[in-house]
């Protein structure tokens, strides 16, 4: 709970419950190796992805699984059965 991620084309941002975030540019680093989020120059990027974190934060419901999923209706491959 009140870890979020939001991915884009190019960029994939990450806010931690802790405050922390993490910011990976995909086109230049697919694997995710070079956490941009302390560069200064990288504050547009963040605030642009920051825009679509949630406002407030809803504990999952009493004996969900808190993935926004039903994993028992999902086969292996992603789909509905």
């Amino acid at each position: 709970m009140n870890n979020h991620a939001v991915r884009s084309r190019d960029y994939r941002y990450l806010r931690y419950a802790d405050g922390s975030e993490e910011l990976y540019d995909h086109r230049n680093d697919p694997n995710e190796w070079r956490n941009l989020a302390a560069r200064e120059d990288q504050r547009a990027v963040i605030r642009e992805h920051a825009r679509f974190l949630p406002k407030v934060n809803v504990a999952p419901l009493k004996g969900s699984t808190g993935l926004g999923v039903d994993p028992k209706h999902l086969d292996w491959f992603g789909g509905v059965p």
